[in-house]
């Protein structure tokens, strides 16, 4: 029975031999219908113009011998980094997380000044409360009397009266333990997705110079593979331990909270970490539903008006697509995130039966019904 080429299996190809049609020969040989494949990441990615020469000859031999193609938006992974070109000029558009610091005074007042640590960037805010101790086995914390306290850049002085409680909150780059430390590509910084500024150099530097210097590969290509951006604020490998349990952080985000919701959420940031106060759990649907509206806005639909604009679209994959708790660490709504794709698209590496997440397709066929 002949299978025609566009029910085969896409080879990623992230390097070719010098004679690219022995190398179309082969991936027909092999069964393969088409592949993904990237502008040669050495010397310079798409820095140098060579690269994106090179990659033009590519396509234009994928287009004359009928194979389809995927532009791979990388020259590794997770999509962001442009191999590190993102980041060269602009380290302020790494990743960020906000952590918390609780310090409690019962029976005898603390007075002590506290000072981040070295991998951390500045405290952000502070905020002291009242405690109602008149349960023993309770501590119950008086949120609507949040005192803001001063502090400098690097640390604080905490004093604290009988019965109250104080916390800090500290940002510090998205990184250590995250996805874009612990995978087979690099250990690169990585942009944070919840920045427009970030995602547009990540645009400029990984798909502008292809539209730019290899005029068809966009119109030609089936679409663009994006490879498992994240928020990288959860941690990658569950037997190791780390002094920060982090939220996605962004400097204009607590402001875009009041915005969409209504309410200030400064003096309520404890809730994000701790449920001692029952208002958390709508706290944390509005925060993280606001997390993935600026992910869809900022990441995916930017990057899907660019590939629209220029005769192709945007697809998957993106991170841990299986369960619905990584969903809200790497991206706050996923299904959110990807009705902004032009053609969405998902990784399911665990495909034997006993391994196999049956709920993962479904998360597809509800965006593909959400897209109409």
């Amino acid at each position: 029975m002949e299978i025609k080429d566009k029910y085969r299996g896409n080879v990623i190809l992230h390097n070719w031999w010098a004679d690219i049609d022995l190398t179309v020969d082969a991936i027909k040989a092999f069964g393969f219908g088409g592949v993904v494949t990237n502008v040669p990441g050495e010397n310079g990615f798409t820095s140098n113009k060579e690269n994106v020469s090179e990659f033009a000859k590519i396509v234009t031999v994928l287009h004359r011998r009928g194979l389809e193609y995927w532009i791979y938006d990388e020259v590794g992974y997770p999509s962001g980094q442009a191999g590190g070109l993102t980041l060269a000029g602009h380290p302020e558009f790494a990743a960020k997380g906000l952590y918390m610091r609780k310090f409690e005074a019962f029976l005898e007042p603390l007075d002590f000044t506290y000072t981040i640590d070295g991998a951390s960037d500045y405290i952000y805010s502070a905020y002291r409360y009242k405690q109602d101790l008149s349960d023993t086995c309770e501590a119950r914390i008086l949120y609507d009397a949040a005192e803001p306290l001063p502090f400098a850049q690097k640390s604080i002085e905490i004093r604290l009266e009988q019965g109250e409680v104080c916390y800090v909150f500290i940002v510090k780059n998205a990184y250590e333990g995250a996805h874009t430390v612990h995978n087979i590509s690099s250990r690169k910084k990585y942009i944070n997705l919840l920045s427009e500024d970030a995602v547009e150099e990540f645009i400029r530097q990984a798909y502008e110079p292809i539209r730019d210097g290899a005029k068809d590969a966009y119109p030609q290509s089936r679409a663009v593979f994006t490879d498992e951006p994240s928020l990288m604020i959860a941690y990658a490998r569950e037997f190791e331990t780390f002094n920060y349990a982090l939220i996605p952080f962004e400097k204009n985000l607590f402001d875009k909270f009041e915005q969409a919701y209504g309410y200030n959420i400064k003096g309520l940031l404890p809730l994000l970490f701790e449920s001692t106060d029952e208002r958390y759990r709508q706290l944390r649907r509005d925060f993280y539903q606001l997390i993935g509206e600026i992910v869809a806005c900022a990441y995916t639909k930017k990057i899907s008006t660019f590939c629209r604009q220029n005769g192709t679209v945007f697809s998957g994959h993106y991170l841990a697509e299986e369960t619905v708790a990584e969903h809200v660490m790497n991206y706050g709504n996923y299904v959110r995130v990807l009705t902004e794709s032009g053609y969405p698209g998902m990784d399911i590496l665990q495909v034997t039966p006993k391994k196999f997440f049956w709920n993962a397709p479904k998360f597809l066929q509800m965006i593909a019904r959400k897209k109409g």
